[in-house]
């Protein structure tokens, strides 16, 4: 299994504002450093709690429709197309009324009831899934993980060289998708 992206977040949880305020910046001499740390803060909590934060699109490649475990992209709003190499060679695409997505952490998507998924093609990476996911825009993201966000950026501006505080993780354990 691989992820790639397709479409990234077109905003942040955090305003560039609202982090400065909140490390107490006031000019704009060092807006660069905190746009950086904010990157790095949503970089950090995704892949920590495996939930993507803000709306984005990802595609997922998996050898065969055996296990289309979408691990670190809940919450997952739509599934946008289902595709497989067959044994000729070309790219289809399964109509949406072919599978199911199961919206649990980690999401899931399933044959439709009564529906066999198809053979694919004996070759890595001849199925992918493409997905929009995340909890919505900056303003949907829950208020404990945005505080978890501002706990790193302040941490990390303050001390550039140390470790993300263990208070930051506290916030996000309730957050946490679990996989075994």
């Amino acid at each position: 299994m691989r992820n790639e992206i397709v479409t990234a977040p077109a905003e942040e949880p955090i305003a560039l504002a609202e982090a400065k305020a909140h490390v107490r910046a006031t000019d704009t001499s060092e807006d660069a450093l905190i746009t950086s740390l904010i990157i790095a803060a949503r970089e950090y909590v995704e892949a920590y709690i495996l939930r993507k934060l803000v709306t984005q699109r990802w595609r997922v490649y998996y050898n065969d429709f055996y296990e289309l475990v979408l691990f670190d992209l809940t919450p997952v709003s739509s599934v946008l197309s289902v595709k497989y190499i067959d044994a000729d060679g070309v790219l289809t695409t399964l109509a949406a009324d072919q599978y199911k997505l199961l919206k649990s952490a980690p999401a899931n998507v399933i044959a439709a009831y009564g529906v066999t998924f198809p053979s694919p093609r004996n070759e890595a990476e001849a199925v992918y899934v493409e997905v929009e996911c995340g909890y919505g825009g900056a303003a949907a993201v829950p208020v404990a993980i945005k505080q978890a966000m501002l706990l790193f950026i302040g941490h990390h501006y303050e001390d550039r060289e140390a470790e993300t505080p263990a208070a930051v993780n506290a916030l996000l354990s309730p957050y946490r998708v679990v996989t075994f």
